[in-house]
């Protein structure tokens, strides 16, 4: 397993917790 692969797994996990933590404040809006 290369480097890239995680590097590539923890950025969509980045973009995966961003989303979550967008959709909490829309909704406490």
């Amino acid at each position: 397993m290369g480097t890239r692969s995680i590097r590539r797994e923890t950025i969509r996990r980045g973009q995966f917790i961003a989303w979550i933590i967008r959709r909490m404040d829309d909704s406490s809006q």
